[in-house]
């Protein structure tokens, strides 16, 4: 009967240590509601980067994005992005190449999880996960597209409660008017500062 007892006992505290781990199951930094990180509405992103693809060489891209969050995870944006059109000249598309430009226009939906990164013994930096889907306009070598666009990225949160750091990767797929069958796949890094206006009370 000792035995019983004492088999209860350690159930009835295994079953306590549970329920009390699962209170602190969830860190603070990724509870979306004690987040110490600024919760805006609205956020402002200057970017530039690495633009690559099937048929464009390696170049660079500058823009921005705009974004409005309805919701703590999720996020409608629109972004602009003009990049120089670098082309093999001696290939099928880059020997039609007279105007060797390229702009993006796309609106996006930003769907995001709260994530963290340990920084020494105590230092934590608040950080959002994002992956973002959407559609958009092409002008490349004056020849209007439509252009789909998904990719991940990271928004790190720096001390200026009005700042952080976005880091992205995203790809661009179309198909080109001429000289190609098919889609043509383009790649973009991308880095720059994220400003948060409009605090957000979700």
């Amino acid at each position: 009967m000792k035995h019983y007892t004492r088999l209860i006992f350690l159930l009835i505290l295994a079953f306590l240590s549970i329920k009390s781990a699962s209170s602190q199951e969830i860190p603070r930094v990724l509870n979306a509601d004690l987040r110490e990180a600024r919760k805006s509405r609205l956020q402002f992103s200057p970017f530039l980067g690495l633009y690559t693809g099937d048929t464009v060489s390696t170049s660079y891209i500058a823009g921005s994005r705009a974004a409005y969050h309805w919701s703590r995870h999720f996020a409608t944006a629109v972004d602009f992005g003009y990049s120089p059109l670098e082309v093999d000249p001696q290939s099928a598309y880059g020997s039609t190449v007279t105007h060797p430009r390229l702009f993006h226009l796309n609106g996006v939906l930003i769907g995001t999880l709260p994530a963290a990164v340990k920084v020494g013994h105590k230092k934590v930096l608040e950080m959002d996960i994002y992956g973002l889907a959407g559609a958009g306009w092409l002008n490349i070598n004056r020849a209007d597209l439509v252009n789909g666009v998904f990719g991940i990225g990271t928004l790190l949160y720096l001390k200026p409660p009005w700042l952080a750091l976005q880091m992205e990767v995203r790809n661009y797929f179309y198909a080109l008017p001429i000289g190609r069958g098919g889609f043509s796949i383009d790649t973009v890094i991308v880095v720059g500062p994220t400003f948060l206006f409009i605090p957000a009370v979700f």
